[in-house]
């Protein structure tokens, strides 16, 4: 997704601290209430640019080093977030997450949640006001009631919501950079935030029902197991089958259960994985040549190895090597 004028000099700065406890304050004020931990102060740098179009606000966000966030429920707001670089944990109630660059969350109302920024990382939120969510959806749907709004942890409902859900967003970004530059069209934007509402409500499940946020739970723990495994022994020739048997899931609930959670499938993890390593590994020098470092890490294949991660990173492993 591209994020032109977020960052480029046309969207105010509202906070740029080295400071944890003023960007703490001032962050608690744009969210809720929270305990901000920081790996490594020295590094430690949070910017955060945001627009407002009325009752959606669009943050990007970031920490510089490694930082946690110990959250309060939202309450009045109701966030839709993007990875743009980095990765990024999610956990509340039992479920977790990994979210990589292009990977989406929704943290809805009522949860306390927490939040593991990784070292340059950078979030790009849509901050929804609830109330205008639940009475747009009230509107939209003819419902008589308007019930609260929740979420689980899941990512969009497929490939197809994803893409949807990234075609509306980046119309808000869009709409957002023409506010910045002093071009308004109040009807189109009022118009686009409903329809992000909706956009928002189905690409990515409600959980309306107790019932199904318990199942949630349950998968994410079976996820959990697998995400274990694999983080143990990455280099490992896995077969989906097997990953299926020690989450105690079979094999169609296994893929289900990750892309609900992850937004991925198994083997898409374990290629994550397997790149992650592999990056830190050509960074810090652990390795003499790419070959060496893509066979250490399971890729029989250094082609694909090679394309995946340019995909992933920008540049190839070449580049990172010779840093």
């Amino acid at each position: 997704m591209h994020t032109h004028g977020l960052g480029t000099g046309g969207t105010p700065l509202v906070l740029d601290t080295h400071d944890p406890s003023e960007a703490r304050e001032a962050l608690s004020n744009a969210y809720c209430p929270h305990i901000l931990t920081v790996s490594q102060p020295r590094d430690f740098h949070a910017v955060q640019e945001e627009v407002t179009l009325g009752p959606l606000s669009i943050h990007r966000l970031s920490y510089g080093s490694e930082a946690s966030v110990d959250a309060e429920p939202l309450a009045s707001w109701i966030l839709i977030s993007m990875v743009l670089k980095g990765r990024l944990a999610v956990s509340s109630g039992g479920a977790e997450r990994i979210l990589t660059s292009g990977q989406t969350i929704v943290l809805d109302s009522y949860r306390n949640f927490r939040l593991v920024f990784g070292v340059n990382s950078q979030l790009l939120t849509f901050r929804f006001d609830r109330a205008y969510v639940e009475e747009a959806l009230h509107d939209l749907r003819g419902d008589k009631t308007t019930p609260r709004v929740r979420f689980g942890l899941q990512g969009p409902k497929s490939l197809r919501a994803a893409a949807t859900w990234n075609a509306v967003s980046s119309l808000l970004v869009r709409e957002s950079n023409a506010n910045t530059s002093g071009a308004r069209y109040p009807l189109l934007q009022d118009q686009l935030i409903r329809t992000a509402v909706a956009a928002l409500a189905d690409t990515h499940p409600l959980a309306i029902d107790a019932r199904e946020v318990v199942g949630l739970q349950a998968d994410s723990a079976a996820v959990r197991r697998v995400m274990a495994i694999v983080e143990a022994r990455p280099e490992y020739q896995y077969q989906v089958a097997d990953l299926a048997k020690s989450s105690g899931l079979g094999v169609r609930a296994l893929q289900e259960a990750f892309r609900n959670q992850l937004g991925t499938t198994p083997i898409g993890f374990i290629r994550d994985v397997r790149l992650r390593r592999a990056h830190d590994d050509l960074l810090s020098g652990r390795g003499t040549t790419v070959a060496e470092v893509a066979d250490r890490w399971g890729f029989s294949n250094l082609g694909r190895f090679a394309a995946q991660y340019r995909e992933r990173y920008g540049f190839p492993p070449s580049a990172t090597l010779r840093r």
